[in-house]
């Protein structure tokens, strides 16, 4: 496939071909790698107290798609932006308590309007807090003893909303079929 040098900083197929556009990493004069603002990176909190509803919260068992809706417990919030504007906001349960397996259910979507993205370096974030978010799809895992994951992860579409007022977290969203998930926290002062 011929490429076609388009400014500044893509690469773009020659007529004809199959229509692609790649960035190019920003070069200085010398063709070292220019440092750009970081705008990925992750950051979490232990959390005072959380309460999970979701399909798949129910004690030793597999996800099932129609399941009632389970309660349980978490203890970690981990934020995770890999393109501005674009958050991952995971709930943990790092051990097995009470009989549920430990997991994470995550809540997927673009910041809204009024929202900053966080500010990142090395990797590492700061949130600007207050954040709304737009949920698009929702994720759970279960994990075992071992860590292992118990069971397929389950991934779907769904419309909600996550607002991030510190210290207060509160997500909601459902799918199209009408199975629903619910996360609220309270961070670590």
């Amino acid at each position: 496939m011929a490429f076609s040098l388009l400014l500044p900083g893509a690469v773009r197929a020659m007529p004809g071909a199959n229509r692609q556009t790649l960035p190019l990493p920003h070069l200085d004069g010398g063709g070292n790698r220019k440092r750009q603002q970081d705008d990925f990176g992750w950051w979490k909190s232990n959390l005072r107290d959380c309460r999970l509803l979701g399909p798949s919260l129910a004690p030793g068992r597999a996800v099932p798609v129609a399941s009632p809706q389970q309660t349980a417990g978490c203890d970690q919030l981990r934020l995770d932006q890999q393109i501005s504007g674009l958050l991952r906001i995971s709930f943990l349960r790092l051990q097995h308590l009470d009989n549920v397996a430990a997991g994470k259910v995550v809540f997927v979507g673009l910041l809204e309007q009024g929202s900053q993205p966080m500010r990142c370096r090395q990797g590492r974030c700061e949130p600007r807090w207050p954040l709304r978010v737009r949920v698009s799809v929702v994720s759970e895992a279960r994990f075992g003893p071992m860590g292992l994951v118990k069971g397929l992860p389950t991934t779907r579409l769904a419309r909600g909303h996550c607002h991030l007022d510190y210290p207060l977290i509160h997500c909601r969203a459902a799918s199209p079929d009408g199975i629903e998930w619910q996360a609220e926290a309270r961070l670590r002062a």
